[in-house]
């Protein structure tokens, strides 16, 4: 074959079905409530429905937008709040579900031209196929699993300009010479809609979206047959969907709390905000081999024996 790059030949790729609802703006504004206000009612119940989460996802973060562009100061210190995020314990409840610590990927992506205004979810499934097709992001198997997580800039609003955010997936089928493949794409997005004057906007809103985005695809990613609530409304019965009146910050990073079974029992649970590690949550289901006495002594630092782990 000649130097140029190989022509690739989609066979299909599927858009889900367009969520009607997301995380709204109003549920991110809980800055002002109490941890635990508003708690879910006591009849909150969620089942594990059996579908593979992603653990240890690798996030790509895709700046869409010339306002993007024009202003990378801005896209960094969203890149590092999410690296800072990222760092530390947050996630780390998520172990129960078989979750746990999310990463970068690669290099973060600027993309200087502008989504419709209005945009639907679809309409960000599209662009990442595009990009993917183009082969100007990495494929969904390059490092699986890959989340692609799209920041939308403040000057387009979602179809329903309430909606700050969701999640969904692509069906990728493609094939190129000696390379067949058939894997779901995973991605969501957030947005900065009306609250882009409020005080600490917009990385605050950015962040708080993103987490109950996050949590929400790694528990379920394919969109009801992972974690999810019993006898919940369709597209809002993920672990954030209850837990929206409780936001903190979490190593500086204004987050939402999510919901977690208490001993395992699906019929028990509430509404968690880490902002430490814990053993019993983070290190659930690990088998230390009875060797924890090789661990040194005095022990230097129980956290970074836990973040090592988690």
């Amino acid at each position: 074959m000649s130097g140029d790059r190989k022509k690739k030949r989609r066979i299909k790729y599927q858009l889900l079905d367009e969520p009607p609802t997301g995380v709204s703006f109003v549920a991110l504004d809980c800055s002002a409530l109490a941890p635990g206000a508003s708690p879910p009612g006591s009849t909150t119940q969620f089942i594990d429905k059996g579908a593979q989460k992603l653990t240890n996802i690798h996030l790509m973060l895709i700046f869409w937008g010339i306002q993007w562009a024009g202003n990378p100061t801005l896209a960094a210190e969203v890149e590092g709040t999410v690296k800072n995020l990222l760092a530390g314990p947050y996630m780390s409840y998520l172990a129960q579900y078989g979750v746990r610590r999310a990463s970068i990927y690669g290099t973060t992506k600027v993309v200087d031209s502008d989504p419709p205004d209005p945009f639907a979810t679809s309409d960000i499934g599209n662009f990442i196929i595009n990009e993917i097709d183009n082969d100007t992001l990495p494929e969904p198997d390059r490092d699986w699993p890959i989340v692609y997580a799209v920041f939308m800039p403040s000057n387009v609003s979602f179809v329903d300009p309430q909606v700050g955010g969701a999640n969904s997936r692509i069906m990728w089928r493609d094939y190129d010479l000696g390379d067949s493949d058939k894997d779901p794409a995973y991605y969501f997005w957030v947005g900065q809609g009306e609250w882009i004057d409020q005080p600490g906007a917009p990385v605050d809103y950015i962040t708080t979206a993103l987490s109950h985005e996050l949590v929400e695809i790694c528990t379920d990613p394919n969109g009801g047959d992972g974690i999810v609530q019993i006898g919940g409304k369709q597209h809002l019965s993920q672990v954030g969907d209850v837990c929206t009146t409780w936001c903190d910050y979490v190593r500086g990073v204004k987050v939402q709390s999510y919901w977690v079974h208490n001993l395992g029992d699906p019929r028990n649970g509430k509404c968690v905000l880490p902002k430490y590690y814990s053993v019993r949550r983070t290190l659930a289901g690990r088998n230390f081999g009875g060797r924890l006495r090789s661990i040194q002594d005095p022990i230097p630092s129980l956290n970074s024996l836990i973040a090592s782990l988690f």
